[in-house]
């Protein structure tokens, strides 16, 4: 089972370059320029829907949109969509009572089928994600060999091989529903439900069995159909706010400003106001990439919450793509100062370890040998030592951008950024909230004129008051 909801939804819950994840499974910096424009046609999708009338009774009741959302004509009501046992998104019709599944809807109404073929495939795999440009019709033989090349097809021996779940994963959401125990397992495997979210849907009576709302004592067979209930489609769309910035450059292509501590980079889950994205509507007005989605338009990387420091934000596509490619390559330069816990004995040192998803709390990212590469590089500025402890003061400059990355590499080597509190207590006797963590320099080349531009902010109000000790 996944939590589904519509796009607008998904973008507004999640952050890390989801859609980007959504489509292609990889990061946006990972995608191709070509990637990158099917990504960006799915995102228009999103903010332009293009509505296409459909029969699902007997009758033209219904329209459906190019992402899935499905809605009544008579009162422009979005049917509540579901998710089954096996994985696809599907809406409930009255007249027929019973469900029909997104994806086939789409197909049916967006998709030519010159050669009739009988069946729909997801092209990236993901069940979930019902874009018309995921989707195409395929033989059954088409159909199977695709499930079998993405790993769809249990091929560890089920008899439930089409299902999304396991004989052992069935029992478990049983169990779930009967006691309401350990919400981990479902979580781990599925990244789209989380243990509270699925909690919240049962105890709303929104978890569906055959059609009916199941009681937290009834116990699934494996037979039933499993519909979880998500709330119809919100407005996505983000407010410009008159908040200040702090611009280092401007022109006509690009936008350098100094993001302050506790702003956070673009809307999310409990932050849709007061971000930087909000900010810079208000400044920029039309003038911004559409790349990043009405989420994040303009912005080409991130910096977390409690650091500070320069960001780039895009004012045209051209920009967006150029500078995206420039840090694919590792072309941009990014140049940190940290206040670490602790003195580092080296006056010099590389940290090559690489980064993921931690397993133990998918709050956090850890030092995963599976993870993906990540470098750091740093060297001791200046090393400082209190009655209460002792401290460095380090320059690090990062070859790759992964989430959290000095963060966690710091950690591993027992010298935790002052202030972190997601990978230390973040209890310093300096005062500062949120890690000790500046994005001091960039460097990179000028999408429009191919120059090579540096650029520096301001040293923090934490490093001032340091800096004399």
């Amino acid at each position: 089972m996944a939590n589904m909801g519509s796009i607008e939804e998904r973008v507004l819950a999640f952050n890390n370059e989801e859609d980007a994840k959504f489509i292609f499974n990889k990061s946006f910096d990972e995608l191709s320029l070509n990637e990158q424009i099917i990504l960006r046609r799915y995102q228009n999708d999103q903010m332009n829907p293009v509505w296409k009338n459909i029969i699902l009774d007997s009758e033209e009741k219904y329209s459906v949109d190019r992402c899935g959302n499905v809605k009544r004509i008579s009162d422009g009501k979005f049917l509540k969509v579901y998710s089954n046992t096996n994985g696809y998104a599907s809406v409930y019709i009255p007249e027929l009572k019973n469900i029909k599944h997104v994806h086939r809807i789409i197909a049916e109404a967006f998709i030519p089928n010159p050669e009739n073929k009988p069946q729909v495939n997801h092209i990236n795999g993901n069940k979930l994600c019902n874009w018309v440009g995921n989707l195409e019709w395929v033989t059954a033989k088409e159909n199977a060999a695709h499930a079998w090349e993405t790993g769809l097809t249990n091929n560890s021996g089920e008899n439930q091989g089409s299902s999304k779940y396991t004989n052992k994963q069935i029992e478990l959401v049983c169990t779930l529903l009967e006691s309401g125990k350990s919400y981990k397992y479902i979580s781990e495997k599925n990244e789209d439900l989380s243990r509270a979210m699925f909690q919240k849907l049962i105890k709303e009576n929104k978890i569906l069995v055959n059609g009916k709302i199941a009681k937290e004592s009834y116990k699934i067979v494996e037979n039933d159909e499993i519909l979880i209930e998500i709330e119809p489609p919100k407005d996505a769309k983000i407010l410009a706010e008159d908040i200040p910035l702090e611009i280092i450059y401007e022109d006509n292509d690009i936008l350098i400003v100094n993001k302050p501590k506790g702003m956070v980079v673009h809307p999310g889950a409990g932050n849709h106001e007061g971000t930087l994205v909000n900010a810079i509507l208000a400044h920029c007005k039309e003038s911004l990439s559409g790349i990043g989605g009405v989420i994040r338009p303009g912005i080409v990387h991130r910096i977390d919450k409690d650091t500070s420091g320069l960001l780039i934000i895009a004012k045209n596509d051209h920009s967006h793509l150029n500078l995206s490619e420039q840090i694919k390559n590792r072309e941009v330069q990014k140049v940190y100062i940290a206040l670490i816990k602790g003195f580092i004995e080296e006056n010099e040192a590389t940290i090559d370890m690489p980064i993921a998803r931690s397993d133990r709390d998918r709050k956090k990212m850890a030092i995963v040998r599976s993870g993906k590469n990540a470098i750091t590089h740093f060297k001791v500025l200046k090393r400082i030592q209190t009655e209460k402890g002792n401290y460095t003061l380090i320059e690090a400059k990062i070859e790759t951008g992964r989430t959290h990355q000095i963060r966690v590499h710091m950690s591993y080597i027992k010298h935790p950024v002052v202030g972190d509190e997601v990978y230390s207590n973040g209890k310093n006797e300096f005062g500062i909230k949120g890690q000790a963590l500046h994005a001091l320099k960039l460097e990179f080349k000028h999408p429009t004129t191919g120059k090579t531009v540096n650029y520096e902010a301001p040293y923090p109000e934490w490093y001032n008051k340091i800096k004399e000790i």
